[in-house]
């Protein structure tokens, strides 16, 4: 819990640097593994982040605080996987400090980079998956997701902005 804390105030000090510090917009896709599942089915949902000027100057980055917002009466986050499926975990060379902790409007997560703003801009892609958020249909309905982007923070620490879409997932009934 300790961990979990220090971690929250890490990644959200990042998001009070001044208007002068922050970068190039990022975009943030959620992903669904599908559009529709039954009661007791377990589904998937992808945060893919590109956009944030990783060619030419080499941005990357660094640090991320986010809380994805959704029905938990109808789906249950389980559990958060930190990294891209394919990739691995783009904020990873040399360690992170990253926690998960569901909350009642949904799920919040955070992961920061301890590798140098060299070493992310030489080895981080272009994008790529930050988060894999596992949850478990529980009650029939239409489920809309939304994001609460608390910070993400770029190479060397500038805040960087964020547009998304939200998605659907609707559970049905059953088979």
């Amino acid at each position: 819990m300790k961990a979990m804390q220090v971690l929250l105030t890490s990644a959200s000090a990042l998001s009070i640097l001044s208007p002068s510090a922050r970068a190039a917009a990022a975009v943030i896709e959620m992903l669904p593994s599908s559009s529709q599942v039954a009661v007791g089915d377990t589904v998937f949902l992808d945060l893919k982040i590109h956009g944030k000027g990783l060619t030419g100057n080499k941005k990357a980055l660094s640090a991320f605080d986010i809380q994805l917002l959704l029905d938990t009466t109808l789906l249950n986050p389980t559990k958060v996987e930190f990294g891209d499926p394919q990739l691995g975990d783009q904020l990873d060379t040399n360690g992170v400090v990253q926690g998960w902790l569901p909350i009642g409007s949904g799920v919040k997560f955070s992961e920061v980079s301890l590798d140098s703003a060299g070493q992310l801009a030489s080895l981080q892609v272009d994008a790529f998956i930050m988060a894999r958020v596992t949850m478990k249909a529980v009650a029939p309905g239409t489920v809309q997701f939304g994001l609460d982007v608390n910070a993400l923070g770029g190479k060397s620490g500038a805040a960087l902005t964020s547009s998304w879409q939200p998605v659907t997932i609707t559970v049905t009934a059953g088979r």
